[in-house]
Order: structure tokens, then sequence, then C-alpha cells
């Protein structure tokens, strides 16, 4: 099977709901199969995604889209690097 096959079917089932796509940075992006609303910390020198528990983030003050468009979501990715001293 080659990769762009892959892809698109990637695609296809985060179209359909049965993914979601969850972008980090420019055109990469995960796919994760829990399709409930949430957020993410992205873990940068182990290039994954860890969930960041339901309720903690609360957004406010979300502007209206520009004429034309229909705000479909909010994602945030919380971006972590390893601590330079340990936690006590």
């Amino acid at each position: 099977m080659s990769l762009c096959c892959i892809y698109s079917s990637l695609r296809r089932l985060s179209e359909i709901g049965l993914i979601h796509r969850v972008p980090v940075y420019g055109e990469t992006a995960y796919f994760d199969t829990q399709v409930s609303h949430h957020h993410h910390f992205y873990v940068a020198h182990e290039d994954r995604l860890i969930d960041v528990p339901s309720g903690t983030i609360k957004i406010h003050g979300v502007p209206a889209a520009p004429e034309g468009y229909d705000l479909i979501g909010i994602d945030v990715v919380l971006r972590l690097k390893p601590s330079r001293q340990p936690r006590p």
C-alpha cells in the first residue's frame, strides 16, 4: 500500500468523523482515534501527543469568524520539552 493511499484513507476517515486530525505544526498532523472534543500536549523531543484532561482548559472571548466563514473548532496544542531541573 502506498503512503499516498494511507494518508488519503486517514483524511477520509477524518472527514466522516471516525478519527480526529490534530494539526501540530505546518503540514504535520496526527490522527487521534478519540473523537470527543479534547486538547493535547505535544512532547516535541519525543514527537508524540498526550491528551489534556477534559474540562481543564477554558476559552473565553472567541471572536466571530470573518464574513463567509464558519468556526468549526478550536484546537489547543500545548508544546512540552524536558525541564532543565528535576522537580522535587
